[in-house]
């Protein structure tokens, strides 16, 4: 088993955008004034590499050295600092991490190189657990995030994901009218009892089958307003064309669609 190096990234303090986006947003979205400063620090775990190599991706491949500042192994934050670091769900792509292996790849002309990456929060100031619990849920998405160990593997070997089945609505091809309300009541659907009533119907006649829920939420989401587009089905009883250079041209056009639409 090859040695795990920990690198962090920083941007300097002239150039540390990102930084101070999140220091003002925090500072306006969530009323916390007690925060000093804030700093975003790029952290890599890198395996499979030897040292000469690692030297020659620090200033290449895994920092810019004329705008970011490089730490190894430990980052020099203070004992009264905050710190908590926010990593990718096992399963969801990383493409810092992805374009990283691929760089010492093409450096080293191997293929068994790792690396993982988590982006350190840094903040000075005085801040209790419920200004950092709701610091936390601002920068964290769940549906691709989580907090991730500030300690260092000792191997970075991806371990099997468990991938929970998609639930399936049991009973659902079988529903009566009062069931099909009740669903769309609970699920806060776009579509009507109709629409439901139609989908139910494909199901059954067709799929032979109960939908799982995300078929049913994706044909929700293709049902709604916003995404057909129901102003389209608008239906037009007095166009007017105005005089113009193109007015003969578009009055053809209105009448090639009629006679299209009548075939």
């Amino acid at each position: 088993m090859s040695k795990v190096f920990r690198i962090y990234v920083e941007k300097r303090e002239d150039f540390a955008v990102e930084a101070d986006e999140i220091f003002h947003g925090l500072k306006t979205q969530l009323k916390i004034d007690t925060m000093t400063s804030l700093s975003v620090v790029n952290r890599y775990d890198v395996q499979g590499v030897s040292e000469d190599v690692l030297n020659q991706g620090i200033p290449t491949i895994l920092s810019e050295p004329m705008v970011d500042n490089v730490y190894r192994e430990e980052y020099p934050a203070t004992s009264h600092s905050t710190v908590f670091a926010i990593e990718y769900l096992p399963g969801q792509y990383d493409q810092r991490a992805d374009a990283c292996e691929q760089c010492f790849q093409l450096l080293t002309g191997e293929k068994n190189v790792k690396v993982k990456c988590a982006r350190l929060i840094v903040i000075d100031g005085e801040l209790n657990q419920d200004e950092v619990k709701r610091i936390q849920d601002y920068l964290i998405n769940p549906v691709d995030q989580r907090l991730a160990s500030l300690d260092k593997a000792s191997d970075l070997t991806d371990v099997d994901v468990h991938i929970e089945l998609v639930p399936i609505i049991e009973g659902f091809i079988d529903f009566n009218e009062n069931q099909l309300n009740q669903f769309l009541k609970d699920n806060g659907m776009a579509m009507n009892y109709d629409d439901l009533k139609v989908t139910q119907d494909y199901y059954k006649n067709e799929e032979k089958r109960d939908p799982t829920e995300t078929e049913l939420k994706v044909l929700d989401t293709y049902w709604s307003d916003h995404c057909r587009h129901t102003t389209f089905a608008t239906i037009i009883t007095d166009l007017d064309i105005e005089n113009g250079a193109f007015k003969e041209i578009l009055e053809k056009d209105v009448e090639d669609y009629k006679t299209s639409r009548h075939l």
